[in-house]
C-alpha cells in the first residue's frame, strides 16, 4: 500500500512538472507572438493616410530627403518611388498615391530654370502645382522643402473649409497637427534656411609643395578650417606639416630641408557648398617655416638652423560632393616669399631658395 502511494505521488509530480513546463513554453510563446506584433500594431496605430509618397529625381538630387525630413518631423511615413519623369506628371503622381493609399504624393522636377512641385492629395482630391525660383541668398534644398511642406499644409487646410470632402483618404491626427495653427511663414523661413546654411568647413588632404630649387618636391600634409560668413566669401584657417622632406646634394654634403607654413585666406565662394561640384578663390598671408638640417661631407661641420619668411599667396580650391557633407576637394597654392632664403656655412653660400612657391594637394573635405 505504501508502495502503490509513493509511486502515485511520483506520477503526479512528474505531470505537474510537465504541466509547469507547458505553461512556461505556452506563455513564451505568446511573448514572442507579441514582440512580432507590436511594430505592425505601432505601424497601424498611425492611422491610414497618413503615408506620403515622394519622386526620386536625378536631376534634383538631395532634395527629396530634405522634403522628406520635413514630413518625418511632422510624422508622416514616407516612402521613396522611381518615376519616368517624360511621362505625364499629373497623371503619374495621381495614380501613385491612389494605388498606395497614400495621404499625398510629390514630386519635384526642373522646368525652365524654376522648381515645379507637384502633389496629388488624396485627402482634399485634388492635384496642385507650384512653381519656385529658388533665390541665390537660400538654402536650396531647404527652401525647396519648406515650399514643398507649406503647399502640402495650403492644400489640405480645405478639409475645414469644404463640409463634404471628396477624398479617398480621411484627415488624421498627423494631418491635423500639420494644419494646425503654427508660427508664420516668415518665421518658418529664418527657422530652417538660414540655419541650414552650410557655413563651416575640415579639410585634410595630402599635397605635394614645390620651391625654385634642385631636388624633390615636399610632401606635406594639409588642415585646414573655414567659416563663411556671407554667402559669397569665408576666412580660412589653412596649414601645412611635413611628412617627406626636401633633399638637396650640394658640394658641402646632402641638405635636407622641412618646410610648413601656417596661413589665414579670405576666399570668394564662386559656387556655394551647397551644390554637387563648388570652387573657391582666395588670397591672404602665411608664414613660412623652413628647418634646415645638413651633413655636410667629411671634415666638414653639420648645421641645424630654422627660418621663419613671411610670404602672400593665392589659392584656388574645387570640391565635389560624395555623400552629404562629405566631399572630394583638390587645392592649388601659389606665394611668393618676401625675403630670398639664402644658406651659409662659414660664410660661404650652400643654398639660395627662389621666392615663388607652389603647392597642389588632393584630399576630403567635411562641411557642416
Amino acid at each position: 500500500m505504501n508502495c502503490l502511494y509513493k509511486h502515485a505521488t511520483l506520477h503526479a509530480s512528474a505531470h505537474h512538472r510537465r504541466y509547469s513546463r507547458g505553461i512556461l513554453y505556452g506563455l513564451a510563446a505568446i511573448l514572442l507572438l507579441l514582440f512580432w506584433l507590436l511594430p505592425v500594431v505601432c505601424h497601424g496605430s498611425r492611422g491610414r493616410g497618413t503615408t506620403v509618397l515622394i519622386a526620386k529625381n536625378t536631376q534634383l538630387s538631395g532634395f527629396e530627403y530634405r522634403i522628406k525630413a520635413e514630413l518625418e518631423a511632422a510624422g508622416f511615413t514616407v516612402e521613396m518611388f522611381d518615376m519616368d519623369f517624360r511621362e505625364d506628371t499629373q497623371r503619374i503622381v495621381d495614380l501613385r498615391a491612389h494605388a498606395h493609399n497614400a495621404a499625398a504624393a510629390i514630386i519635384c522636377r526642373l522646368s525652365a530654370g524654376n522648381v515645379e512641385i507637384w502633389i496629388a492629395d488624396k485627402v482634399t482630391n485634388k492635384t496642385v502645382l507650384r512653381k519656385v525660383a529658388i533665390p541665390e541668398d537660400e538654402d536650396a534644398e531647404s527652401f525647396v522643402a519648406i515650399s514643398t511642406v507649406e503647399l502640402l499644409r495650403a492644400s489640405l487646410l480645405e478639409i475645414h473649409t469644404v463640409s463634404e470632402l471628396t477624398g479617398t483618404v480621411p484627415p488624421t491626427k498627423e494631418i491635423e497637427q500639420l494644419i494646425a495653427p503654427r508660427e508664420t511663414d516668415s518665421d518658418s523661413w529664418r527657422r530652417i534656411a538660414p540655419n541650414n546654411r552650410k557655413r563651416f568647413s575640415v579639410q585634410i588632404n595630402p599635397t605635394i609643395m614645390k620651391f625654385r630649387i634642385d631636388g624633390n618636391p615636399n610632401i606635406n600634409m594639409q588642415f585646414a578650417g573655414s567659416y563663411a560668413f556671407h554667402r559669397h566669401f569665408e576666412v580660412k584657417l589653412h596649414g601645412q606639416t611635413p611628412v617627406l622632406p626636401q633633399k638637396i646634394t650640394t658640394e658641402e654634403g646632402e641638405i635636407t630641408v622641412y618646410t610648413g607654413y601656417a596661413a589665414v585666406a579670405i576666399n570668394w565662394l564662386m559656387v556655394a557648398y551647397r551644390y554637387l561640384a563648388s570652387g573657391d578663390l582666395g588670397v591672404g598671408m602665411a608664414i613660412i617655416s623652413h628647418r634646415i638640417a645638413g651633413q655636410p661631407v667629411a671634415g666638414n661641420i653639420g648645421f641645424q638652423k630654422t627660418y621663419v619668411l613671411p610670404a602672400p599667396h593665392l589659392t584656388f580650391g574645387i570640391d565635389v560632393r560624395l555623400s552629404g557633407g562629405l566631399r572630394a576637394r583638390l587645392e592649388t597654392m601659389a606665394g611668393w616669399m618676401l625675403s630670398r632664403l639664402v644658406v651659409t656655412v662659414d660664410r660661404e653660400k650652400i643654398l639660395s631658395m627662389g621666392n615663388f612657391f607652389v603647392s597642389i594637394g588632393a584630399g576630403l573635405m567635411f562641411v557642416f
